[in-house]
């Protein structure tokens, strides 16, 4: 799995560096997590804190 499964950039995108030992554990995560949905599923990822504009409850 790589990082280009997901569309990236856009309006206040952000990239920064990230050592390769916590990569590893963020890509095993991350492959856990959408080997629960069946290849072609679109999903919407939100990373950040309930003070963000697209959080909903």
């Amino acid at each position: 799995m790589a990082v280009d499964i997901c569309e990236e950039g856009g309006t206040g995108a952000y990239v920064d560096y990230m050592k390769s030992d916590k990569n590893e554990k963020a890509e095993k995560w991350l492959q856990k997590e959408l080997s629960k949905y069946p290849n072609g599923t679109r999903l919407f990822f939100h990373i950040g804190t309930a003070k963000d504009k697209y959080h909903h409850r």
